[in-house]
This record gives structure tokens, sequence and C-alpha cells, in this order.
């Protein structure tokens, strides 16, 4: 019983450290995903307009200050492109942020209303081309995401003209 660690327990515990990473599992996901259902692994992939430049978000930027409505994963580009706030975003300590947005996104347009109004959201972002609007879509055809993804937009929301040509639209919340 010694206390320096063997090549073979030093070999493991890397492998344990490598496999702890997210990326790691994304991959080994993704390339499962791809491998058993290739046709549904490529519908899942985001577009070339999935909102992951700065230019995707210069019009956001131009806005007054605003709370925004939008994914999780659009979350910090807003952040780091804008100056606006943000419901959600890729923080596992956002709890209450995330499950308000993932409920506006796929709940009943009442319930997106009524979380839109309680987080005092004035702007709902949406990026039909992103893998989780994408998702989202799938998942409840009937909610917010997948609405403004086909362009059926509620009534409490007027598009921001300047976006109707953009990957990421954009639109005010009428009160």
């Amino acid at each position: 019983i010694g206390d320096h660690p063997t090549k073979a327990g030093a070999v493991r515990l890397l492998a344990v450290w490598l496999v702890s990473f997210n990326v790691v599992w994304s991959f080994t996901a993704q390339s499962a995903a791809h491998r058993f259902h290739p046709d549904k692994a490529s519908d899942a992939a985001p577009s070339e307009a999935s909102c992951v430049t700065r230019d995707d978000y210069a019009a956001l930027a131009a806005l007054p200050h605003a709370t925004v409505l939008a994914v999780s994963n659009l979350g910090a580009p807003i952040l780091r492109y804008t100056p606006q706030r943000v419901l959600a975003g890729p923080y596992h300590r956002n709890v209450e942020g995330d499950l308000a947005t993932l409920n506006a996104f796929i709940g009943t347009d009442a319930e997106a209303r009524d979380i839109v109004r309680r987080y005092g959201v004035t702007i709902v972002a949406s990026c039909p081309g992103n893998a989780e609007t994408i998702a989202l879509s799938r998942k409840a055809p009937d909610g917010l995401a997948a609405h403004l993804a086909r362009g059926d937009v509620p009534a409490w929301l007027v598009p921001v003209p300047s976006t109707a040509d953009q990957p990421l639209k954009l639109f005010r919340v009428v009160r």
C-alpha cells in the first residue's frame, strides 16, 4: 500500500477527467445520433442562419435598453454583443430564468404572455435556424418558439421591421 500513484491509475484518472468535459459528451452524443439516425441528426443541425456572429445581434444592440426573452443558448451572445438584459442563458445557476424561458417557448400563448409580463420582458428574440429553437419547435409545435419560427406572430408582439430578413428576428412586446 503505497502513496504513489501507478501509471495505470494515472491513466484511469486522466480518462475520467476527460470524460467529465461537456464537449466530450456532446461530441459522443452527436456521433451516436448521426450513426443511428443520420437523416434526423442532419435535420437538427443549425443552419447558416443560427445567430452566432456579432453582426446577427447588431439590430438588438441598437435598440434602447430591454429585457430580452430568447432561447438559453442565445443568452451569452446577447450579453456579449449587446447592452441588453436577457432572461435566460446557458448558466446552471439561473434555474428560474431558464425554466421561465422554456415555459414561455413551449407553453400556451397565455402562459408565454404571462411570463413576459411577470419578468418585464420588452423584446422577444427568435432565431429559427438555431438548434435550440428547432428542438423546442419540434417538442411543442403549438408553442411560441414554433409559432415565431413559422412566422406566426401572436397579437401581443410586433415585429421589428429591420430584422425581417435577418437570422435573429426581434419582436416588441405590446403592453
